[in-house]
């Protein structure tokens, strides 16, 4: 995955490199845009963490392997976590291994999965 700062500065992460910022658990509510909702456990590092220095004003993109991309705001940035293990095992590559977008309080279709990059919108 890359990550990349407003200047062109980019870093890449790889899913080793993700869990060595320390690993915190995050409890959330997935909304289907399918009609089912579940409440489970996430494992990951908030998306903060990533970021380090990058200054950004309007947001982050984050975009998915297939290419599908969310947008989110200074404050969904706080709040967003990339997520490495659900329900207490290791992320599924159905579920978007080796890491997926947990944004709390936003629908399922914004769950970004299979993260390939994230840079200011």
């Amino acid at each position: 995955m890359t990550v990349a700062a407003g200047d062109g500065a980019k870093r890449e992460w790889s899913l080793a490199d993700l869990r060595s910022l320390g690993e915190v658990d995050l409890t959330a509510v997935l909304d289907c845009t399918s009609g089912w909702v579940l409440e489970t456990a996430w494992r990951g590092v908030p998306l903060r963490a990533l970021l380090g220095g990058i200054a950004f004003t309007t947001g982050m993109r984050v975009t998915s392997v297939t290419g599908w991309v969310t947008f989110l705001t200074p404050d969904e940035v706080d709040s967003a976590f990339l997520a490495t293990g659900v329900a207490g095992a290791d992320l599924p590559a159905a579920n978007g291994a080796p890491c997926r977008l947990v944004v709390p309080d936003r629908r399922g279709v914004d769950w970004v999965k299979w993260v390939t990059d994230v840079r200011p919108a």
